[in-house]
């Protein structure tokens, strides 16, 4: 699928089995994540979803950082954000983030956070209007997060 056929759609709880399909292993978590007002947004393909995002406006667990986020009124966070591996360096991550960030302005949101440990996504995130504001390293010594 081309990215000028890209469809990006909220994801609505009752019509999420293929986004179960999509997330694989962790197709256990939507319902749980839905239940406590998160939104998902998808790249579909047909009835397949082919790319997939998270958006929280309340606090989330960060777990490659082992702390939580919580964003003010008016702020969310974005987050989760995978694309399915046939569909990689085709620009499906960019229309997401486009179509996530567009959402949220529409809906008044003042800010939105995102978190990146990967260089496409990056670029991504900064062709969309993400700019850097932190840098984290973590790292374990004998067991203890430094």
């Amino acid at each position: 699928m081309s990215v000028q056929r890209a469809r990006v759609v909220e994801i609505q709880p009752g019509h999420a089995t293929a986004l179960v399909a999509a997330m694989g292993s962790e197709g256990n978590r939507v319902q749980a994540r839905f239940a406590r007002g998160c939104r998902c947004f998808g790249v579909v393909d047909g009835e397949d979803v082919i790319a997939y995002g998270w958006l929280s406006t309340r606090s989330e667990w960060i777990g490659e950082l082992s702390l939580e986020f919580t964003p003010d009124e008016g702020e969310a966070y974005i987050w989760n954000c995978f694309t399915l591996a046939p569909h990689r360096r085709l620009g499906m991550y960019r229309a997401l983030l486009h179509a996530i960030v567009a959402r949220a302005r529409d809906e008044g949101m003042s800010r939105l956070w995102i978190g990146s440990i990967d260089d496409p996504a990056e670029k991504a995130d900064a062709d969309v209007g993400f700019a850097p504001v932190l840098h984290l390293t973590v790292t374990a010594v004998a067991g203890i997060r430094l």
